[in-house]
């Protein structure tokens, strides 16, 4: 039916995982939902004019998805050594699986990375990554109107992130050569069309070194259609921080994705134009409700259908 082993099956407990009908069962639940995604992507139903990010099945999905599991942990109780009673939800909402803890930890990552490098007068880069124009099954237009995109190849968000993530591999095997260190945070986040686009927090201990981390990620990012029109000006892009600014940078990003009132000022990059993204949904249904506002909940479903990870410390 579609579903593989990310490895091979080796040994007794991988054997016993696949003879388990509870695995099949979430693998087919996966396997569904990113089949039906690729249609709604493929088909240019998802892009900035039907609210972006994901299609309205998938957001209905996964909020149906996060209702049951709010339903399980609510009458799930846990009693620890002490005697003490709680649901299994009391204690989930103490970890990074409650978004306003995941973002405080995230912004409080980066706020110490900020002045650790401060501290030692490292070089900071913002840069955006974003990917060949085949990966995009929708383009703007002037006005934002949107069109199909004719180079389209076919792609899932999936296979776009394995692109980035492969790039990126290279990139850091190189650098490692060069002897050249870097440390940071990426973010990954959709185009309003689906394609995901990375956003990096790095820092190098100098200035060559950030010089030859620009030069090295524009080879390889420039390696695969760097020649078609658009790719020298837009494929990559590279801010300088200025000293204290590193939070200011990622927040919008980081509550794109987790949620905070920053939403409402989020400005999309799309095809080197910013774009300002209206997070209401378009459609007015009565069984998906998404108050104005609330657009990390397409984020979130984006990054759940597709198995992408939002946040990498470097």
């Amino acid at each position: 039916v579609g579903i593989v082993e990310d490895k091979p099956i080796q040994g007794e407990p991988t054997i016993k995982r696949a003879q388990d009908p509870a695995w099949w069962r979430r693998r087919l639940r996966v396997h569904v939902a990113r089949v039906h995604e690729a249609g709604a992507v493929g088909l240019g139903l998802v892009h900035k004019g039907t609210g972006g990010y994901v299609s309205r099945g998938g957001l209905k999905r996964r909020q149906d998805q996060l209702k049951r599991n709010a339903e399980m942990l609510a009458h799930s109780l846990y009693r620890n050594e002490a005697g003490q009673v709680f649901t299994l939800a009391e204690l989930a909402a103490l970890g990074t699986a409650n978004p306003m803890v995941r973002g405080g930890e995230l912004m409080t990552r980066i706020r110490g990375a900020e002045e650790y490098a401060d501290a030692r007068a490292h070089v900071g880069l913002f840069i955006t990554l974003t990917l060949p124009s085949r990966f995009h099954p929708m383009k703007l237009g002037s006005g934002g109107r949107t069109f199909r995109n004719k180079k389209f190849c076919g792609a899932t968000p999936r296979d776009g992130q394995r692109w980035l993530r492969d790039m990126w591999t290279k990139v850091r095997s190189k650098l490692q050569r060069m002897g050249v260190r870097v440390y940071g945070l990426r973010v990954a986040e959709p185009h309003h069309d689906a394609t995901p686009h990375w956003h990096a927090l790095l820092w190098c201990e100098d200035e060559a070194g950030a010089q030859a981390l620009e030069a090295v990620i524009c080879h390889y990012w420039l390696s695969d259609d760097g020649d078609e029109r658009g790719a020298q000006e837009n494929r990559v892009n590279f801010k300088r921080m200025t000293k204290g600014g590193a939070a200011g940078y990622v927040a919008k990003y980081i509550a794109k994705s987790v949620g905070h009132i920053a939403l409402a000022e989020h400005q999309d990059v799309v095809q080197g134009k910013q774009m300002a993204l209206d997070f209401q949904t378009p459609w007015d249904a009565k069984d998906v409700k998404e108050p104005a506002g609330q657009g990390y909940q397409s984020v979130d479903a984006w990054a759940s259908t597709w198995g992408i990870r939002q946040f990498q410390t470097i």
